[in-house]
């Protein structure tokens, strides 16, 4: 039996694509083939059709809280993606990636950490060339200096 996201009708809309994908991936319960709708989900949202990344940013980041590690692996890659094509999203998703860097799983603090790295510089370079500093844009380079912080004390411990 094919899956919804195996078929292209080419009648139906983006939107209504992303909608069953996210339906489908929410009720899922095997982890790859989660993951695999929520690919499909990021391709879309990121490059085929990047006018709907703002519509469809909560219910992606609501997998933050799934059972599985890699579904919350893969929402941390989400969230430098989404960053690394638009930093003015950073404000939005820095809170989701500090919940995450206190996440149960050494796996997921691992990857929140490599995406930091990288978020960290573009960040600054954002800071760097921008005219007008919102205070969101100031509330959430707070959060990711705070974030910076916690990761130096984990690189710092005694714990691997």
């Amino acid at each position: 039996m094919a899956s919804s996201r195996d078929e292209t009708s080419p009648h139906k809309s983006s939107n209504q694509k992303v909608i069953e994908l996210l339906n489908e991936a929410q009720t899922d319960p095997d982890d790859s083939s989660k993951i695999e709708s929520l690919k499909i989900v990021q391709e879309t949202v990121l490059h085929k059709d990047p006018d709907l990344l703002d519509n469809f940013l909560d219910e992606i980041m609501a997998f933050q809280t799934s059972h599985s590690q890699e579904v919350r692996k893969f929402v941390v890659g989400f969230i430098e993606e989404v960053c690394k094509k638009d930093t003015e999203f950073l404000p939005k998703v820095i809170t989701n990636l500090q919940m995450l860097l206190n996440d149960r799983s050494i796996a997921v603090k691992k990857r929140v950490i490599q995406a930091m790295a990288q978020l960290y510089k573009m960040t600054l370079k954002w800071l760097c060339t921008t005219s007008n500093i919102a205070p969101d844009l100031e509330a959430g380079w707070a959060i990711m200096v705070n974030l910076k912080d916690v990761i130096v004390q984990l690189i710092d411990s005694d714990n691997d």
